[in-house]
């Protein structure tokens, strides 16, 4: 090989050269040529087990996946195949198909991995910063700046650095009519979670920017924060039912999006969103294929509405910020300090990058000292990081409207819990469904508590719905229906609570023995947000 290398003084003798003969082994060829790949300018990479590249065309980089015409492609930029012809002579000949099809198939472990694509600097798990374009092998991302201009980020902020940090990032949010000081601060984080993707591992929460009334601002505001964090602003539709949305995911993390806006949204209860919210990977079947794609969930997920109606077991995935206006027609405000905001954010998105990226450094700086904030299950890594931001800038507030959220995010809750404290009253002992019907048709007061779920009273509804609903807390006394067995005509039903005795040995067990009120009541408060 080395023979070879020198025959051709021009541009292309550069790239290196893989000499086949009839006694070269296929295993080192198919090496030598993810070497050179993996080596390359413009390199190929190893993305869920899939090689991928970075196109760079139209000004935006994304994650291409290559097909076989697409790596003999890269191939033949990369790579000089060279055989020796007639006379001794060596003549390029095109890459062989059946070692495309094996990089393909079975690529070698020599392909650095790509998480994905980033259009801002990269912030890794130790806090530097790198502010270049290209590969990080540090965090595995991908970073495309094009001509973003941003200042020096100072690696050791100064009082005044974050001081006029923090300026910068209340003048973008100047206009918005948050509702309370824990959404202003919630949209802080919504802000820097994207731009933190790249420093921690597990999931996000979505973001829900939610208001009562059109024309207040919840879209403009999730488009800023796309723009901001990666230097687009595309929005979608939200998806109808459960197989519109596996596509749609499945869409976004395979073509590694930073940032997904589920806009005018009415309802969030779908089964795949409460799954994708919580999950590192996401595994689904392609379109129009056998091939089943595992993805990692990397992206930041928004979705924007009038009053969304929240399922209860997307409550603990969603990160509420709420807007409001207070007025009549808000789309007719006027007075506004930008009053082209996304004309604002394109001209000055470098100095909102430094800005960002300063707090964070100061929050590195001090040591990433642990916040005091309220921990949101599943997502305890980037609660500690986005929160630690937060308080180390003085920022009040962060997931503070928990409590406010619980309350608001489904009143089939509420129902279900008048329903069966109603029930527990008139009916002590075990029953089945085909009892409970005929008591909803001749109780009044029972009829009248029925939550609006239960469409209809037959005993086949009921007891899919209570099946559904199972061991689920409703109250602080642990009010809940629970399957205590089988008799003659079907399966046995109990509305129980639990005694103050049994709160109380459980708290014994958890805290030790010696358990004060004070202690008791933050249990009971712990149970009833976790149940």
């Amino acid at each position: 090989m080395g023979k070879i290398t020198h025959l051709n003084r021009t541009t292309r003798a550069r790239k290196p050269a893989i000499l086949i003969t009839s006694e070269s082994d296929p295993q080192d060829l198919v090496q030598q040529a993810a070497r050179a790949l993996a080596s390359a300018p413009h390199r190929v990479f190893s993305r869920d087990d899939r090689l991928v590249r970075v196109r760079t065309g139209g000004g935006r980089a994304r994650v291409e996946e290559l097909d076989e015409a697409g790596l003999l492609g890269v191939l033949v930029e990369t790579v000089r195949f060279v055989q020796w012809g007639r006379g001794g002579r060596p003549r390029v000949v095109e890459p062989p198909r059946w070692l495309v099809r094996t990089l393909l198939g079975a690529p070698p472990p020599l392909f650095p991995e790509l998480r994905g694509v980033v259009h801002h600097p990269i912030v890794r798990p130790d806090g530097s910063i790198r502010m270049r374009e290209g590969y990080d092998p540090e965090t595995r991302f991908w970073c495309s700046l094009g001509e973003l201009d941003i200042p020096p980020v100072p690696q050791h902020p100064t009082d005044e650095d974050v001081e006029q940090a923090q300026q910068v990032v209340q003048d973008l949010f100047y206009d918005f009519p948050f509702a309370s000081q824990a959404d202003r601060a919630n949209t802080w984080a919504l802000l820097l979670t994207p731009l933190v993707r790249t420093a921690f591992e597990g999931p996000a929460p979505l973001f829900l920017i939610d208001k009562p009334s059109p024309g207040t601002g919840a879209t403009l505001l999730a488009r800023v924060v796309a723009l901001v964090t990666s230097g687009e602003e595309a929005v979608s539709n939200p998806p109808e039912d459960e197989a519109e949305a596996r596509k749609l995911v499945t869409s976004g993390l395979l073509t590694a999006q930073e940032v997904v806006i589920f806009d005018d949204v009415a309802a969030l209860r779908l089964r795949t969103l409460s799954r994708l919210f919580t999950a590192t990977h996401w595994e689904s079947r392609l379109l129009g294929s056998n091939r089943l794609a595992r993805l990692q969930n990397l992206t930041t997920w928004i979705a924007t509405g009038n009053n969304v109606s929240l399922g209860a077991d997307l409550a603990r995935r969603v990160v509420w910020i709420r807007l409001d206006a207070r007025c009549w027609r808000p789309w007719e405000r006027e007075g506004f300090l930008h009053p082209d905001l996304l004309s604002y954010v394109r001209k000055e998105r470098g100095r909102i990058i430094w800005a960002l990226l300063t707090l964070v450094r100061h929050y590195f700086v001090r040591g990433c000292l642990q916040a005091t904030v309220p921990i949101l299950g599943s997502f305890e890594n980037w609660t500690y990081l986005v929160g630690g931001v937060l308080a180390a800038c003085g920022i009040e507030g962060f997931l503070k409207n928990r409590e406010r959220l619980y309350e608001e995010a489904d009143q089939q809750l509420a129902g279900w819990r008048e329903f069966l404290g109603v029930l527990h009253e008139r009916h002590k002992g075990p029953f089945t469904t085909r009892v409970l019907s005929d008591k909803l048709q001749s109780d009044e007061e029972l009829r009248a508590a029925a939550p609006e779920s239960l469409e209809n009273f037959t005993p086949r509804a009921l007891s899919e719905a209570l099946r559904r609903r199972a061991g689920m807390r409703f109250a602080p006394d642990g009010l809940r229906v629970e399957r205590v067995g089988r008799g003659r005509e079907g399966v046995l039903w109990q509305v129980v609570v639990d005694s103050p005795t049994d709160l109380r040995e459980l708290a014994n067990q958890l805290l030790g023995p010696e358990v004060s009120d004070g202690d008791y009541e933050a249990l009971e408060r712990a149970a009833l947000r976790e149940g």
